[in-house]
């Protein structure tokens, strides 16, 4: 909802407010227990009323089915402080008195202060309008741009819990977590894993905020919207867009450079596997040749050792007395030839 349309009807509000707030006369109105930082029980005569403050909504304590919400006990702490019980308070009305959880909707004013616009003042409510009821709204909203504008309460990005300071933790931490990575180094596998999670990790916070700032004014989250401008809300999700963007492409980069040293490892892997069969394959033909080659070589040793055994025979019958003058084998001596050559004799 724009400032301006909240801001148009406030005069005629304001008026009709200041009449209801005088028709409920002079009744003696004390606090009997403060509830959480925008609710309290009060005592109106011998009645006892919940009143919720109107146009703040302060952090969650008391819902079973949520968690405590950011500086929920702080503003408890607050109201309790400004208004102990048995206090005196007036309690001023604006067009619905009652919400559907039947509890009295009113300005709560002690001695003459506006309760309502302090807790905003503290940084420990936001701003809200539930229609129909605009009368203290203005108020309530200066109050809460004084305690933006000193950063305090929800607006201190000291305080851990705050949108601020998650703002710029998970930024800050995103950021740094892409320096350390670096683009010069070599990436591993293990250190691309490492810095894969890393990145997962960061991201997260990133865009769970995006997504509650994206979400701010919807049913579910009234108060954020309520506490900063529709201009400040964009410019706080351009800043976490613009780093959940350089997270992501730098994810894409390492799982890219991930894929790519996982596909270099199978390609030389494969290769390596290829070298190795040639390897084996040449290995084993030098096996072969070289059983080839000592087959070889043993007949030839075998054929040399049979003739060396029938020469060593041969020598040893000529040299028994076979034969006459220790010749060759069949040799049968000198031979004395007749004259043509034709027939011969022992000489």
């Amino acid at each position: 909802m724009g400032w301006m349309k909240i801001l148009a009807g406030v005069a005629c509000l304001s008026v009709l407010s200041v009449g209801i707030a005088q028709a409920i006369g002079g009744e003696r109105i004390t606090v009997d227990r403060v509830v959480d930082g925008d609710t309290v029980d009060v005592r109106i005569g011998d009645k006892t009323e919940r009143v919720r403050l109107l146009n703040i909504d302060a952090p969650e304590t008391k819902d079973p089915d949520e968690p405590v919400e950011c500086l929920g006990p702080e503003a408890s702490a607050f109201l309790s402080q400004r208004l102990p019980v048995g206090t005196t308070i007036e309690l001023r009305y604006d067009v619905d008195r009652v919400d559907r959880y039947r509890r009295t909707l009113a300005a709560v004013y002690e001695s003459g202060k506006f309760v309502n616009a302090e807790v905003a003042q503290a940084g420990l409510a936001a701003p809200v309008v539930f229609e129909p009821n605009h009368a203290y709204y203005p108020e309530v909203l200066q109050a809460a741009q004084e305690a933006q504008g000193a950063q305090i309460g929800a607006y201190d990005p000291s305080t851990q819990c705050t949108l601020p300071s998650q703002i710029a933790s998970a930024t800050t931490a995103a950021t740094g977590a892409l320096t350390a990575l670096g683009y010069d180094e070599p990436i591993t596998i293990p250190r691309a894993d490492l810095a894969i999670t890393s990145l997962h990790l960061h991201l997260a916070p990133l865009t769970s905020l995006e997504n509650s700032l994206q979400d701010a004014g919807s049913e579910e989250d009234p108060s954020l919207a309520a506490n900063y401008s529709e201009s400040e809300l964009r410019t706080m999700i351009a800043g976490i867009e613009h780093v959940r963007q350089r997270l992501l492409m730098r994810l894409i980069n390492l799982m890219e450079t991930r894929t790519a040293i996982e596909e270099a490892k199978e390609k030389a892997a494969e290769e390596q596997a290829k070298e190795a069969a040639r390897k084996a394959k040449a290995a084993k033909k030098r096996a072969e040749a070289a059983e080839k080659r000592a087959k070889a070589k043993e007949a030839a040793e075998r054929r040399a050792a049979a003739a060396r055994a029938a020469k060593e025979k041969v020598d040893k019958k000529d040299s028994s007395g076979n034969g006459s003058g220790g010749g060759y084998p069949g040799y049968t001596g000198p031979r004395c030839y007749a004259p043509g050559g034709k027939t011969w004799k022992p000489c």
